[in-house]
């Protein structure tokens, strides 16, 4: 994944943040959790191919980092990988699965409804 080529208004509002656009920031209350946000204290930066592009800083309690640590702050994600993990799939247009889901029923045959995505983990029926 690269950084730089993050869609930053996408990633913040499937995280549910209702940001607010003003010049190359998005502004929205703190997702850190550490304090009430009056006014939005939150910023993340929207530049495609700047270095900066997408990191985020709270300038309140200092709660800053790039878009990996925020989806990890905000779906409160275990891990760095799987925080990347989601924010890959996010970004390649995926359905927001969580990680454990699986698919219990596919139809099979030449007419079914629906195709599975790639990358879509099956168990048989019987597990």
């Amino acid at each position: 994944m690269n950084r730089k080529a993050i869609n930053v208004e996408l990633l913040l509002h499937t995280l549910g943040m209702e940001p607010r656009k003003r010049g190359k920031e998005w502004f929205a209350n703190c997702p850190s959790g550490k304090h009430d946000d009056v006014h939005p204290s939150w910023r993340m930066r929207d530049e495609r191919g700047a270095f900066k592009h997408a990191f985020h800083r709270c300038w309140a309690c200092k709660f800053g980092g790039g878009p990996v640590e925020l989806v990890r702050k905000v779906r409160n994600l275990r891990t760095y990988s799987e925080a990347r993990q989601w924010l890959d799939a996010l970004m390649r247009g995926l359905p927001d699965l969580d990680p454990k889901t699986r698919v219990r029923e596919v139809m099979d045959g030449e007419d079914a409804a629906f195709k599975l995505p790639s990358g879509v983990i099956f168990d048989p029926l019987d597990e």
